[in-house]
């Protein structure tokens, strides 16, 4: 009978080719937490989840849980046996994303299914990528003074607009996110003036404070961005009741991937009338499955879905294109943070973005093969499990 044996977790610590910088702050590197799960007929999966210590925590804690590796015993169900945590805390929710990633990477391999096929059907073999751009064009040595000083002068909107139509150029993205550092509206005006102007009308704008404005000072930036014909805000204020006040009284639409992440909010905000496109992934909503759910609820509600992008290295990137493909909609394009990486953990390195696309891997489960010398590279911490 199939059973996992063992619970391998290594947590890494990826540096960045650039920093990273928004209104809730500069990462210079992050930490991923990497699923390794062997079955008793030495099968294995890979997953991948955030690294902060609270995720990390939650991981080894799933490890020593007993009811879920009980449960998928004989017949691998990783949808059965993650449903339950659609309700749980956060971090468990996060902590179970890339646990839940590694079983459906299992079973994919098992049956010789690859994963799209395995969730819902494969709807599409190349999905649409976005670019998710840092508020500004930074090496990963940046101090916070220097930062300070370079959002102080408006005339480094044009430096921005540089960095981006360079990556737009080089990877054929026809879609950009720009995060804004949430300071001054006046900046983000004129950015996104420039970056209309640089690239054209054929490129879709998507604006993004984080969540960082008050109510009234988020309306009257959309307002004033009304003429760029911005695909979406997102999260230009904080909670529903703030997204609810900016989408009735801003033409351009407003989504979120912060306060509708799990299925109450996401609930509220369809009760509410919050905002018209969610952002999903398999972290914030325990799993694949789970997250799959997430989309499809929204598009009853008639809700536009995007697949959001959690720092994502190779193993998510190529899980959330099985995701996109399985969905018979196709989503508003998958975000990705590629162009700051300047390493991975998959055989090949870093996914290669094509004409702003990815191809939907082929092979069995996730389709990626993990580069074990590249794990051992970056690795901070371990834990091994024995079920």
């Amino acid at each position: 009978m199939t059973a996992i044996r063992e619970i391998k977790a290594t947590r890494i610590e990826v540096p960045l080719r650039h920093a990273y910088v928004g209104s809730r702050g500069v990462r210079r590197s992050y930490l991923k937490t990497l699923a390794r799960l062997t079955t008793t007929d030495g099968a294995v999966g890979y997953g991948e989840t955030d690294g902060s210590d609270e995720v990390f925590a939650r991981v080894r804690a799933l490890a020593a849980d007993a009811s879920i590796w009980s449960s998928l015993r004989g017949q691998l169900d990783p949808s059965a046996a993650f449903a339950r945590f659609r309700t749980a805390p956060k971090a468990d929710r996060i902590a179970v994303g890339g646990i839940e990633m590694a079983c459906w990477d299992v079973v994919g391999k098992i049956s010789g299914q690859p994963l799209g096929r395995l969730l819902g059907g494969r709807h599409r073999d190349v999905v649409p990528m976005v670019c998710e751009f840092s508020a500004g064009p930074f090496p990963g040595s940046v101090g916070d003074a220097e930062i300070d000083r370079f959002f102080a002068d408006r005339a480094n909107t044009a430096r921005v607009v540089a960095a981006v139509a360079a990556v737009v150029a080089r990877y054929g993205y026809r879609a950009v996110k720009l995060k804004s550092i949430g300071r001054d509206p006046d900046w983000d005006i004129r950015v996104m003036r420039e970056l209309r102007q640089a690239l054209g009308p054929a490129v879709r704008l998507r604006h993004d404070p984080n969540g960082a404005y008050a109510a009234d000072d988020a309306v009257a930036l959309g307002r004033r961005l009304h003429e760029l014909d911005l695909e979406w805000l997102e999260d230009p204020t904080a909670e529903l009741e703030g997204l609810r006040r900016v989408r009735s009284e801003v033409r351009t639409r407003v989504a979120t991937n912060m306060f509708a992440i799990d299925f109450e909010q996401l609930d509220r905000a369809i009760h509410l009338g919050a905002v018209d496109v969610v952002g999903i992934d398999p972290f914030h909503w325990a799993g694949l499955a789970n997250a799959r759910a997430a989309a499809l609820r929204c598009r009853v509600a008639g809700l536009g879905v995007f697949m959001h992008c959690f720092f994502d290295l190779g193993i998510t990137t190529a899980a959330m294109l099985h995701l996109a493909a399985s969905l018979e909609e196709l989503p508003s394009g998958m975000d990705t943070c590629l162009y700051l990486q300047g390493t991975d953990v998959v055989q090949g390195g870093e996914a290669a973005v094509r004409r702003g696309c990815l191809d939907v891997p082929q092979g069995p489960g996730i389709g990626v093969v993990v580069d074990d010398d590249a794990v051992k590279r970056l690795a901070v911490e371990e834990f091994v499990a024995l079920v």
